[in-house]
């Protein structure tokens, strides 16, 4: 079964209406080597509610949508092509890194508002859809099936040979590595100092993100702090990581499973090669850190060094 049939026999079993995720759509099609112009015109699009929108980049020969890059014109040119064949449909922007320049970001709300605005005034049409047939599931096996399928791409490697029906090796490596590269993207924000000097393949290494496994909550915090203690072995970052360490231990209780500290915070930390940093926060889950050096060259004001 095509991908764009799928999708449509999906939504003539059920009824529903489509979520178009055109940033994947594009990911499908260019990593599988087949026209986007083409797998988009297969879909039901008289049957698309909303459009998803988001960038991406190329790493390893494949294209990763990540929400954190820019959009492509191709992708652009997808919109526009999705917009005049349902118009009118409400499109959202996807981005979830890579926020430092804002006006890139307002930019491509710009471009996609236009695309919507030039189809809008045909106005949506009516989706007709034949009532669902009754559909049978067999829900244990799916379940197994999911299950299995998770802990191939989340569970550290255990080494066993792929049972019947699991993906090809290559493809879980490739998944899992997209996954641990999102990982290092959601903590490395959390790390003022490291942010800058470290890139997330390092992180990754430093947090050993690839073999430890994530927590269900507060996942972020806890691959953060991974990273800082990795970080302290290395010379040139060993400083930073004891800073950044300070402030997550002033910003969170616990470490295998953090939690907001609500209560005040008071902390030092010796720095390598001499000094100290202190942390202080005042009551609140959300109450901002502020961060001094003493000794070793340097003191810094606590107003250059509030941190979120």
């Amino acid at each position: 079964m095509s991908e764009g049939d799928f999708y449509g026999e999906i939504v003539r079993a059920t009824g529903c209406g489509l979520l178009l995720d055109v940033g994947n759509l594009y990911a499908n099609a260019v990593n599988a080597g087949v026209s986007a112009h083409a797998l988009l015109e297969s879909y039901p699009l008289d049957a698309v509610a909303m459009l998803h929108v988001a960038g991406g980049t190329w790493d390893g020969g494949f294209y990763f949508d990540t929400h954190a890059h820019p959009i492509p014109p191709e992708v652009l040119d997808l919109v526009d092509r999705a917009c005049a064949a349902r118009p009118g449909v409400p499109i959202l922007l996807e981005r979830d890194g890579g926020l430092d320049d804002p006006r890139q970001v307002l930019e491509e709300v710009r471009l996609l508002r236009a695309i919507h605005e030039r189809h809008a005034s045909a106005g949506l049409r009516e989706v007709s859809l034949a009532a669902p047939p009754p559909v049978e599931v067999d829900a244990p096996a799916l379940e197994a099936a999911q299950t299995r399928i998770a802990a191939l791409l989340v569970d550290p490697p255990d080494g066993a040979s792929p049972a019947p029906g699991d993906p090809s090796p290559e493809a879980v490596r490739r998944a899992r590595g997209v996954l641990e590269r999102k990982r290092a993207d959601d903590a490395l924000p959390l790390l003022h100092g490291l942010a800058s000097r470290i890139c997330p393949a390092e992180a990754l290494a430093l947090g050993q993100l690839d073999t430890a496994p994530r927590p269900r909550a507060m996942a972020a915090v806890a691959d953060a702090m991974r990273i800082a203690k990795g970080a302290r072995e290395q010379a040139r970052l060993s400083r930073f990581a004891v800073e950044d360490e300070l402030v997550l231990r002033a910003r969170f209780s616990g470490e295998a499973a953090p939690a907001p500290r609500r209560m005040p915070f008071l902390g030092r930390a010796r720095l390598p090669g001499g000094g100290s940093a202190w942390a202080w926060k005042p009551p609140g889950a959300g109450a901002p850190v502020r961060l001094w050096r003493r000794g070793g060259g340097a003191v810094t004001s606590p107003e250059k060094e509030e941190r979120r």
